[in-house]
């Protein structure tokens, strides 16, 4: 079985905590911060479900409401990574 497939069966606090552990072993030296833009890399996570689920929908399984999920955190992580307007009266 693999990784992937444990993390199914576990809880879901315990997966997020199993996968963040494995990214962390992957990606950093032990004590090193996190590098980068959490909210970037996010944006960059749900562009991939988005992908996923299109995926998904090609082999048959429905996955409007997920689709829609994933659609409306998109659309929220882009709003949150736009610059703040400009004051027009400056």
């Amino acid at each position: 079985m693999t990784e992937q497939e444990q993390r199914v069966s576990m809880p879901l606090q315990d997966a997020v905590e199993h996968k963040f552990e494995a990214g962390r072993a992957k990606y950093r030296k032990p004590g090193e911060p996190f590098q980068g833009d959490p909210l970037l890399e996010l944006f960059d996570d749900l562009l991939d479900s988005y992908a996923y689920c299109a995926e998904v929908e090609r082999s048959g399984r429905d996955v409007t409401q997920i689709w829609g999920l994933v659609t409306e955190a998109l659309i929220h992580t882009q709003a949150m990574l736009q610059p703040p307007p400009k004051d027009s009266a400056a």
